[in-house]
């Protein structure tokens, strides 16, 4: 009897080794997605923080929040860029991934006031969400679904 002494893995050892590291690598990608979209959530209330800032400034200064058409009416938020660009932000941020915002300016209670809202998508909750001052979430129908910043 001949006895071979080989050295090395067998066939189905190294398919064990290559399914065991594909699955490892399955859940590190799906835990890296989730990771980077709290990232992009993290940007956007950011972006927001700095319009909203930008839309008190211009307030302040002018007694009105700007318009982009007929009041009540929501408008992508690339329109407010002649009206705050540059004396009060920088540039409008967009959402990195799904595409425009929406703004709107309407009358609020105070019968000489004004109120403005913004719409926006968050990752988190896969959905969109309104926030502003005097902001009413019917303007888009997303009842209670207020951002948290």
């Amino acid at each position: 009897m001949f006895r071979m002494n080989a050295k090395g893995f067998t066939l189905i050892e190294l398919l064990v080794v290559i399914s065991i590291i594909a699955l490892l690598s399955s859940v590190v990608l799906s835990s890296l997605n989730s990771a980077r979209a709290k990232g992009r959530d993290a940007q956007r209330a950011l972006s927001v923080r700095q319009l909203k800032a930008a839309l008190e400034l211009y307030y302040s200064t002018n007694g009105i929040y700007p318009s982009l058409g007929t009041d009540g009416q929501g408008y992508a938020i690339a329109g407010l860029s002649a009206a705050l660009v540059p004396g009060y932000i920088a540039k409008i941020p967009s959402d990195p991934t799904v595409g425009a915002w929406q703004y709107v300016r309407a009358p609020v209670n105070d019968p000489n006031g004004y109120g403005y809202g913004l719409y926006i998508y968050r990752e988190a909750t896969s959905a969109y969400c309104g926030t502003g001052n005097g902001f009413n979430p019917g303007w888009w129908a997303i009842n209670s679904n207020m951002c948290p910043f």
